[in-house]
């Protein structure tokens, strides 16, 4: 498409209330500066979901009979998680782990990145296919901040938040020790 075509589509769908501009533009050399959009809540229907992937694993953890509470299911969804993804990542290098990181909801998923910077590695999810669900239970995330963790080996934060209106979710792998057990987000 031609830079005139994609803008008219952004502008119809900025009218639309599916998207709305971001304040951080790229960096200013030749030609236009860059300039990033996000989808408002309301443009989230455009993209995939996995509402059933989310509700199996639920129903997975009831039916074992063994979930005493909310922090019981949590902690048996990250373990889950954590042990079909340590198996589907062949090795223990950091591109390995990485890669299995970015399956952390599906296989192929397009909308996980992985960028290292001055600051660090950092994750990036610019779809969340349980956006209704986070928004209505936040705790929810908790389990893919555990789950990296544990993949990584690393502690993770989530540093930008969907539910915040940053219209992604950005995770900060730091120079610390994954912590041990199911940790709650702050």
């Amino acid at each position: 498409m031609s830079y005139e075509a994609v803008r008219l589509v952004v502008e119809k769908m900025e009218r639309d209330g599916l998207v709305e501009p971001r304040n951080d533009y790229g960096q200013r050399g030749r030609g236009r500066p860059k300039q990033f959009w996000s989808l408002t809540v309301r443009g989230e229907h455009l993209f995939p979901k996995r509402y059933d992937g989310l509700s199996d694993a639920l129903l997975r953890g009831l039916q074992k009979g063994t979930l005493n509470g909310q922090r019981d299911l949590l902690e048996n969804l990250v373990s889950e998680k954590t042990r079909m993804l340590s198996e589907d990542s062949r090795g223990s290098s950091r591109e390995s782990q990485l890669r299995a990181v970015q399956k952390i909801y599906s296989e192929d998923d397009d909308f996980i990145t992985v960028e290292k910077d001055e600051d660090g590695l950092r994750v990036i999810e610019h779809n969340c296919p349980y956006l209704n669900v986070a928004i209505a239970h936040p705790e929810i995330c908790a389990v893919t901040t555990n789950v990296m963790s544990n993949l990584l080996g690393s502690r993770v934060v989530r540093t930008e938040k969907f539910q915040a209106g940053a219209g992604r979710c950005v995770f900060a792998v730091l120079d610390e020790p994954a912590p041990v057990g199911f940790h709650p987000e702050p």
